[in-house]
């Protein structure tokens, strides 16, 4: 008797420490396909009233979100209130690299100016220095030649290798700039976030990635990738309803590619039947490698 009640007093403790766990739900833990920069690592927390995030001093309520969206290009306002995740990472992200940017130009004696000009050069000074080697710069010109008209390779070997280096400085600046709620604590509205999750799960993509099929999804633009496109209508066409085939087109949807993280194009995405990320690549993808990723998620 007193060897159960031990047992079923530890049962209880564990229970108790289970049910009162404090670790903080992330974004990213809930909501993983929602975003793809600085907010993934945000702590979802009650932040009360219209207060949509925090981070060590700074507020933006749903007024400021508002301001920063009418501030943007026409061209992609609409899409920034179709999905104000997108925008409100965008706003946070900005703000705390201006607020770093304002640090490093203190400690390196360059001022305390707030400008564009000085977050600028404070990303570059983040930045390591980037090479290409000749077997890279071949590879990405066979995958891409149409973005150089179609020049002999000798031709535009520099320009290929300028490409592939701004390439390469732009993912590197967009990581770094994906870290800053690892380097300051962010904390976002948990009941905006459920809201602005419900809206936003109607996207093509989710749609499908939820849906219970495994699905193959390509980001590009008709008239660039041409090659893919013919090649996603034949394998939409042989697989039947055996998957969800979805295209994005990135020149009309910028921000929920970005969501996705498909900054360069053409991008695919395999997920499984259980909405489980499989596969990512980016460039060409030919037919039979499609079919091959289609088959390792159980698709024949």
């Amino acid at each position: 008797m007193r060897i159960s009640s031990v047992l079923l007093g530890v049962l209880l403790l564990a229970n108790h420490a289970a049910a009162s766990d404090p670790s903080p739900k992330t974004v990213a833990s809930v909501y993983p396909y929602i975003c793809s920069g600085a907010l993934r690592d945000a702590e979802l927390a009650d932040l009360g009233g219209d207060i949509l995030a925090t981070s060590e001093g700074l507020s933006i309520a749903q007024k400021d979100l508002d301001e920063h969206i009418g501030k943007a290009p026409a061209y992609i306002r609409d899409q920034m209130r179709r999905y104000p995740v997108y925008a409100l990472e965008q706003y946070i992200t900005s703000q705390l690299i201006l607020l770093e940017a304002q640090e490093w130009a203190k400690k390196t004696g360059r001022g305390s100016s707030f400008g564009d000009g000085l977050a600028r050069s404070y990303l570059g000074a983040q930045l390591p220095k980037f090479t290409v080697t000749d077997k890279e710069a071949e590879e990405f010109y066979k995958e891409r030649a149409k973005l150089f008209g179609g020049a002999p390779y000798d031709r535009v070997k520099d320009a290929v290798v300028g490409f592939i280096i701004d390439e390469k400085k732009r993912d590197a600046e967009d990581r770094f700039k994906a870290g800053v709620s690892k380097r300051h604590e962010v904390r976002v509205s948990v009941s905006w976030f459920a809201t602005e999750h419900e809206k936003w799960a109607a996207n093509p993509v989710e749609s499908a990635r939820v849906s219970g099929k495994p699905s193959f999804v390509n980001f590009g633009v008709i008239g660039c990738c041409d090659k893919m496109y013919p090649i996603i209508q034949d394998v939409r066409a042989s697989h039947g309803g055996k998957i969800n085939v979805v295209f994005v087109h990135v020149g009309q949807e910028e921000v929920l590619s970005n969501l996705y993280a498909a900054r360069e194009i053409p991008v695919q995405i395999f997920f499984d039947k259980d909405g489980k990320e499989h596969f990512r690549h980016t460039g060409f993808l030919a037919r039979d490698q499609i079919v091959a990723k289609l088959s390792e998620i159980g698709v024949q």
